[in-house]
């Protein structure tokens, strides 16, 4: 879609909001994750789309948002709820969790050769390509016949992460490996074995709120967020 014009401001910040808000037809809102102001943001934002008189508006929300012990989920049903009673033409996107999540744990793949997850790998979990998501954000964005809906996004089958790491292998060992010297042009340059799944975690940096978050979804996260065969 492209971008002609750039608005920076806070989601405090009502006017930086009205001025992002005038002149568009559609707003998609996507929150900073796990944000404890997930319900504020949003209040702000339909309050600046109904000011301006956009009446289009895309929720980036989660699957399963109704999990009341993952509490960045349950926030987002917190806004599904607001945003049903705000009148906007509405639409909801629920994705599931990114491929591209793994490349928080790149380095750690590339140095050991090893895939590490917070959780057990027998937990199944659907997963979706960020590439995937934007072509359905454009779709729901730019054509008629979407208000009303909520889009559940997967593009994976449920898959433990003992399942995700083996196909990725090639990739990784290819990142990986050394050129060859120009010297030796007909030489290979050693590959990693295949990462091996491990529930060893090596903890980041976070917020409180992030920590405690993190703390009280990973237990139900294990049970697995997974999409149905023929979800979107």
């Amino acid at each position: 879609m492209g971008a002609a014009e750039v608005a920076i401001g806070s989601f405090q910040d009502s006017g930086a909001l009205a001025r992002a808000a005038a002149g568009a037809r559609a707003i998609y809102h996507i929150c900073p994750n796990v944000s404890r102001d997930e319900l504020a943001f949003a209040c702000a934002v339909v309050a600046a789309a109904q000011a301006q008189g956009v009446a289009r508006f895309v929720y980036h929300s989660v699957l399963h948002p109704q999990v009341e012990a993952m509490p960045h989920h349950w926030a987002k049903m917190r806004v599904e709820e607001m945003l049903f009673a705000s009148g906007l033409a509405l639409t909801i996107l629920q994705p599931a969790a990114y491929m591209q999540n793994i490349l928080g744990g790149w380095r750690s793949i590339l140095d050991d050769g090893v895939f590490r997850v917070p959780y057990p790998v027998e937990t199944r979990v659907s997963l979706l390509d960020l590439a995937d998501l934007a072509d359905a954000a454009a779709v729901v964005l730019m054509n008629d016949g979407h208000a009303g809906a909520t889009y559940e996004l997967a593009g994976t089958r449920p898959l433990s992460q003992a399942e995700v790491a083996p196909p990725s292998a090639p990739l990784w060992a290819a990142t990986s490996a050394p050129k060859p010297k120009r010297s030796m042009p007909g030489r290979r340059a050693p590959a990693l074995p295949a990462p091996a799944s491990t529930n060893a975690r090596r903890s980041p940096p976070c917020s409180a709120i992030t920590r405690s978050t993190a703390s009280r979804a990973i237990p139900t996260h294990c049970a697995g967020c997974s999409a149905a065969p023929r979800t979107i």
